[in-house]
């Protein structure tokens, strides 16, 4: 089962609060967090992973805030899961780079794999900015 958890929920919600501004105009993190009732540490840490994967940008100062860079356009679900969470895999041992301990005498692992295939290619193929309109 795919699970959106709270993390990605709310990358989302900020993101398209982010989406929806004005040209030239930035979002105060804490004015939304207060309308959002979301933690504003915890969209701290969102913005922060957001920015370094340069999907969005910050402006420092009284008038400073948050706007969306032109990559949030071409962002795609799955880029941002594994922004926010890491590689994306349904089971350790389809997750890149994870070994399972039971990798030879697994007999289901192809089912798991066709599954997180068919999940990843829903993920690649969903551009966020799409989705949230």
């Amino acid at each position: 089962m795919f699970y959106v958890n709270k993390e990605v929920d709310y990358a989302l919600q900020l993101i398209s609060a982010l989406h929806k501004l004005p040209q030239d105009t930035v979002l105060s993190l804490k004015q939304f967090s207060k309308e959002s009732t979301i933690s504003f540490l915890f969209l701290q840490k969102i913005a922060r992973k957001l920015r370094t994967a340069d999907i969005i940008k910050s402006t420092k100062g009284p008038k400073g805030g948050y706007t969306a860079t032109n990559k949030l356009n071409t962002l795609n679900l799955k880029q941002l899961v594994e922004i926010i969470c890491g590689p994306y895999g349904v089971a350790k041992c389809v997750t890149s780079g994870k070994q399972c301990d039971k990798e030879q005498t697994c007999t289901i692992k192809p089912a798991i794999e066709e599954m997180n295939n068919n999940i990843n290619q829903y993920l690649e193929n969903t551009n966020v900015v799409t989705m949230l309109k």
